[in-house]
């Protein structure tokens, strides 16, 4: 798996995280859990109790919840290791929506830069995971599908 990108999707609340923490256990290497949210109000903070609960005590956890690629740059990361992103849409919120806020004309005229600095962000996640020889596994959610639309 050495280098590759994993991407882990469904509904919200459907597993996908559970999931993930599996298969990154499954590899037997190293494993840094790249944790996207922020406790914003009690029951995302339930939620992400609940995760920290879940991982593995021997795994590092790094909490960023925008700025991904410079927190990996400054974390020490062991060779072959696997990095869990979880989640992308969690990340997507948190990076979008200051930007979205703080356009001071119309908001809907910036969504392109927006969605370019977006773009940007993760397309240097991958370029770092493929010069770091890093195996990614991202979670996300598929929009609309699941219990919880």
């Amino acid at each position: 798996m050495s280098g590759r990108i994993i991407t882990i999707t469904g509904g919200a609340r459907s597993g996908k995280s559970r999931f993930a923490t599996e298969k990154a256990a499954e590899t037997g290497a190293p494993v840094v859990y790249l944790a996207t949210a922020s406790g914003s109000d009690p029951e995302m903070q339930e939620r992400i109790e609940m995760h920290r609960a879940e991982r593995p005590s021997d795994w590092s956890t790094i909490e960023e919840p925008t700025d991904l690629t410079t927190a990996l740059r400054g974390a020490d990361l062991q060779k072959n290791c696997v990095v869990l992103v979880d989640c992308l849409t969690v990340w997507l919120g948190g990076f979008v929506c200051p930007l979205y806020d703080s356009a001071e004309s119309d908001a809907l005229a910036a969504l392109p830069a927006i969605e370019a600095a977006a773009l940007d962000e993760v397309e240097n996640l991958s370029q770092f995971a493929r010069a770091q020889d890093l195996r990614l596994i991202v979670v996300t959610n598929e929009v609309g599908d699941g219990i919880v639309p």
